[in-house]
């Protein structure tokens, strides 16, 4: 039902003002709900059918330190994972420090969080959907140039394949080579 609405999603997988870590919150920020409907937006645009290739989806988001971005980059890692079978993602950071601590440090604790917790593994090097192992998962994978070819070859024929990319404007540009292709 939230294929297309991931604001929706978001709504419904975290305990938003239940007792927890989210008791002080009803829905995420402002401008991380804008986000999300942009995203919605922009899924129904394209109408894929799970058999003929859509045009990617592209955005940047910038702004200051605490703002939420971890934050919005696991809600999404979570929503695609969660409402797409046999999706495909890697996870970036512009220094491994910022992809573990930070970055894939939020979306494992905002996966936690999420009502749909129980159909994943998810640990330092991978989220996977159990009994889907190599068909349904997304990893943190560094964007050191040397390391670009870790970008290549996931291909998904039926299904959804993401990057996140953050802090990218320190990507070395052969890392959104191998991506684009």
């Amino acid at each position: 039902a939230c294929y297309a609405d991931p604001r929706a999603w978001v709504m419904a997988a975290y305990p938003w003002g239940k007792p927890g870590p989210l008791q002080a919150y009803t829905e995420p920020r402002a401008w991380q709900c804008e986000v999300l409907e942009w995203l919605g937006d922009q899924v129904t645009q394209r109408g894929f059918d799970g058999v003929t290739p859509v045009r990617a989806i592209r955005a940047a988001v910038s702004s200051g330190h605490g703002s939420g971005k971890g934050a919005l980059a696991a809600m999404i890692t979570d929503f695609l994972m969660s409402t797409r079978a046999d999706v495909k993602g890697v996870i970036t950071a512009n220094t491994s420090a910022q992809l573990q601590d930070k970055t894939w440090a939020a979306i494992r604790w905002w996966t936690q969080l999420s009502f749909t917790a129980h159909w994943f593994e998810i640990n330092t090097t991978i989220m996977y959907r159990h009994g889907y192992y190599a068909s349904w998962k997304c990893s943190p994978q560094t964007c050191a140039e040397e390391n670009s070819e870790a970008f290549a070859g996931q291909h998904n024929v039926f299904g959804t394949s993401f990057y996140i990319n953050d802090e990218d404007s320190n990507f070395p540009n052969v890392i959104h080579d191998v991506q684009e292709g």
